[in-house]
This record gives structure tokens, sequence and C-alpha cells, in this order.
């Protein structure tokens, strides 16, 4: 998303806690409210008043929580394809997310091949040392993506009308 934009534009892509090279704290429960009060407290400390939002997915579905949260600090909110919103259409990853399966838990080149033929209706090629880093950095990173889905289960499956 953040490719897109206009050089004008002042563009801020957080690394949220959990999601990247920002590690998880130990001791709380990573859910929405939890994370909308941490994109308020990064709001906060770099002094902005109002914003604009953007996110993808489970991001998508944070920055709509954010805005319902906090409505007059939030312009405009752009979603690409957003967790939490039930579509009358339930694709293969949904349909698996609904078991209580968690379609993130990647341990293997094999579980990101799956997950990719799920979520693409055309896989994109993606290079060999590039699936090898996605599945490395799965692996890293799956104690704290598995928190964080099992905190945001209940708010992305009640959805975002719940």
């Amino acid at each position: 998303m953040v490719a897109a934009m206009r050089p004008e534009q002042h563009v801020i892509a957080p690394d949220l806690p959990g999601f990247g090279d920002h590690p998880l704290p130990d001791g709380i429960t990573p859910d929405a409210a939890w994370y909308v009060e941490q994109v308020d407290l990064l709001r906060a400390a770099m002094g902005i008043e109002r914003m604009d939002l953007g996110g993808t997915s489970m991001g998508g579905a944070l920055a709509t929580a954010y805005a319902i949260a906090h409505p007059d600090r939030v312009g405009r909110l752009v979603l690409l394809a957003p967790a939490g919103v039930n579509p009358p259409v339930r694709n293969d990853f949904m349909k698996l997310a609904d078991t209580g399966a968690n379609p993130l838990d990647i341990q293997s080149r094999d579980d990101l091949v799956r997950i990719m033929g799920m979520v693409f209706k055309r896989p994109p090629p993606v290079p060999e040392p590039l699936i090898e880093a996605m599945v490395e950095r799965a692996q890293r990173l799956r104690p704290s993506t598995l928190r964080i889905v099992a905190a945001l289960r209940p708010f992305l499956a009640g959805g975002l009308d719940g």
C-alpha cells in the first residue's frame, strides 16, 4: 500500500508488536483494544491530531476498530481485503478459520504454499529464496502469531458489525 502513495504524502507504516521485528511484550493480551491503544499511543507520540488509515487483512480490521473507537482522529479509511468483514462468499482460508484452525500457522514450505493457494485465485510465482525467508520468518514469529490470532479470534470471528 505504501508504494502506491504520492510523494507529497507522509506515510507511516508501523511495525505493530508481534507482526514483524517489533516483539510482542510478555504479559499482555494482544486483542483489538490493545492494538487500537498502541496505534493511538504512536499517533499521540508523533503529535498527529488526525490521520488517514489504511490496512490489509488483519490490519484492515484493526484500522477499522481504531476508526470506530476514535472517529475524530481519522480522516479516510482505506481497506484492502479487511479481515472481520463477513462476505457473502467465504474462501477456503475463511472456511478453515471457521473450523477453529489457525490458517496463519506456517511451520513449513508446504504450509505457506497451501495458504497462498487459498488466498490467491492464481498464486503468483515466488522465488524459492523468498519462500524460504518467509517460512523462516513465520517460524521465528510463530509464538507471537499464535498469541495474536488467539486473542483476536473473537473480534475477527464476530465481524466488524458485532
